[in-house]
């Protein structure tokens, strides 16, 4: 398991290397709905940058998708996790499934650099751990990542590669664009 050291010093040490087109693009998007994710941060005490980093590699930044998944809000989701929301009738609004979807998982001590990113890997599952390459849905689009994919839940291919920005190339493009990180204590 990476230590909170290892999360900062990839961080400190990573190159954006992807389409900077598409780091600005997610960049922009996020931060037009930043006052969205701040209503989920209320609710659940994550940092809405790290929910925007989760929506856009879950949804691709879609409000008419479960924070989960990517399935459709229209119904309970029927990929990993199956079934959710528990509770509540469909169609689901954006804002209740991502609080479900945020409720009751494993959180960090602290919410600071190390926290965000353990907590996003942990999010995604932390199975690129096993295989010794960083996860893409961090580091794509960095110097952090080059190529292994999980193509299907329990399916490694080590040639494979991610074709999205990674949540790490998203802060930073947050970040360039005015965006702080606001560490909660």
């Amino acid at each position: 398991m990476m230590t909170p050291n290892d999360y900062e010093a990839l961080y400190q040490n990573a190159i954006l290397t992807g389409n900077p087109r598409d780091i600005d693009y997610a960049a922009r998007v996020a931060i037009a709905h930043e006052s969205l994710y701040r209503a989920v941060q209320l609710e659940t005490k994550i940092p809405w940058q790290v929910v925007a980093c989760i929506h856009f590699r879950e949804s691709n930044q879609d409000f008419t998708k479960h924070l989960h998944n990517g399935d459709p809000l229209s119904s309970r989701t029927t990929h990993v996790p199956e079934g959710r929301p528990t509770t509540g009738e469909p169609p689901f609004s954006w804002q209740d499934s991502a609080i479900d979807a945020l409720s009751g998982i494993w959180k960090p001590l602290a919410w600071n650099l190390a926290g965000w990113l353990e907590f996003m890997e942990r999010y995604n599952g932390i199975g690129y751990q096993k295989h010794g390459i960083n996860t893409p849905y961090l580091w794509d689009f960095t110097s952090q990542y080059t190529a292994g994919l999980f193509v299907a839940d329990g399916s490694f291919n080590p040639v494979k590669t991610e074709s999205r920005p990674g949540c790490v190339a998203l802060l930073k493009g947050m970040l360039a664009r005015g965006t702080t990180l606001d560490f909660l204590s």
